[in-house]
């Protein structure tokens, strides 16, 4: 998976690359069988449980849970994790997959980014926008995390100051009230790994690799089902979790937390093991 762009000569980009989001398996929690005040078809819940791709992360996100009440708290997905940088610098050559997908709610995480290698044997010069950010959740659900960009040239890479490198990651879905069911806040997607490598170096443009941003908590003031919100998929960051949420008849379900900041890494080497 991913796109690998390999060229003889050099590589110049004036214009806008938008990698695509990946196609990854976004998580989701089966609440059919759960609900016990809410018919799952009137909101259009009529999905199967599956687990968050982890995408290339140490560990994948983690859906919401489910009370079918007020008697207890209880917390969110968990957000995924991020290998450590050593690794992301030993293995970035090998990275294909992009950011993990956020956890589900009871409606389905986001996709992560994608990944884009650009190998060059001449020059590679930045001088326009080239994207690959994290999608965000919708309601209840984990942001993605942030996508892979890969600058490798024998010669020389140079991101010049007209230039932009974005690897953000999703924000996380903001909680959501239905008629006696309340979905949690989501957590924000870890943000994406930029790595350029070459002999020689030039980094003057701007390099976005942030965490997005955890979804919005609300009140309910009632006795409800309930599902907490997704945690965020990681990439060069951790992801967020989903927000806590409460016991009472007047459930509060907290905001859900960010994601983190990726990595940037610039590697002076020519990477001929690439080609």
């Amino acid at each position: 998976s991913g796109t690998t762009i390999y060229c003889a000569g050099t590589f110049i980009n004036d214009g806008s690359i938008v990698v695509q989001s990946n196609n990854n398996r976004a998580g989701i929690f089966d609440a059919r069988s759960n609900l016990r005040t809410t018919t799952p078809a009137t909101i259009g819940l009529n999905m199967t449980f599956r687990s968050p791709d982890i995408g290339d992360a140490a560990s994948s996100a983690t859906n919401g849970s489910w009370s079918p009440n007020s008697t207890r708290s209880f917390g969110g997905g968990q957000g995924g994790i991020s290998m450590q940088e050593a690794a992301i610098r030993s293995s970035i050559g090998r990275m294909y997959r992009g950011g993990g997908a956020g956890g589900g709610s009871a409606f389905q995480g986001a996709s992560g980014g994608g990944a884009l290698r650009i190998l060059c044997q001449g020059d590679i010069t930045n001088n326009g926008q080239i994207s690959a950010n994290g999608n965000s959740g919708g309601s209840g659900g984990g942001g993605g995390g942030g996508g892979i960009i890969v600058l490798a040239s024998q010669t020389s890479v140079q991101h010049s100051g007209t230039g932009s490198l974005n690897a953000n990651g999703g924000n996380g879905g903001d909680a959501f009230v239905f008629t006696n069911l309340l979905l949690g806040a989501a957590g924000g997607g870890g943000g994406g790994i930029v790595a350029m490598i070459a002999p020689s170096l030039t980094n003057s443009g701007a390099t976005n690799v942030n965490g997005g941003t955890g979804g919005t908590g609300t009140t309910l003031t009632n006795d409800s089902d309930r599902v907490s919100g997704g945690g965020g998929g990681a990439s060069g960051g951790n992801g967020g979790s989903g927000g806590f949420m409460n016991p009472g008849t007047s459930a509060t379900a907290f905001d859900g937390t960010d994601g983190l900041q990726g990595i940037t890494v610039l590697i002076p080497v020519s990477p001929d093991a690439l080609f």
